[in-house]
């Protein structure tokens, strides 16, 4: 009866593979130097807020001008559990970072995503603080 009522209040998720495509498919090229290949999936006018907080990076220039400063280091991205809910995710995230040498960093945080009609991000944001990274 209860899980019922849950069902029925939830928003229709039309595009919930597009969703979970999009956000696997960032974290999964999080590692990539080919900037034009990570820009495909992110909308002309995308928003990324990383960390939450922070002045927001807005559009491809500003995404790729982000991204360029850590292309030298080894990264890898995963997700690790996510909600969809209308046009939105949620998600649990890891990053791991690597010089080549021997300093490395892990980031354990949570996420926000939104995809326009074709699938492209719209926005993202990360939380995570001090306690996230080891």
């Amino acid at each position: 009866m209860l899980k019922d009522y849950l069902f029925s209040i939830l928003p229709p998720s039309p595009n919930a593979n597009l969703l979970k495509a999009a956000v696997e498919g960032h974290f999964a090229s999080i590692g990539s130097k080919d900037f034009d290949e990570r820009l495909s999936r992110w909308a002309p006018d995308a928003e990324l807020e990383d960390p939450v907080g922070s002045p927001p990076v807005i559009g491809h220039d500003a995404l790729r001008a982000f991204w360029e400063p850590v292309a030298r280091l080894n990264i890898s991205g995963s997700v690790k559990r996510m909600v969809i809910c209308g046009d939105k995710a949620s998600y649990e995230f890891e990053i791991t970072l690597d010089d080549g040498n021997a300093d490395r960093a892990r980031i354990i945080g949570l996420g926000n995503a939104h995809i326009d009609p074709t699938g492209r991000i719209t926005k993202m944001q990360a939380f995570f603080d001090a306690s996230s990274v080891s």
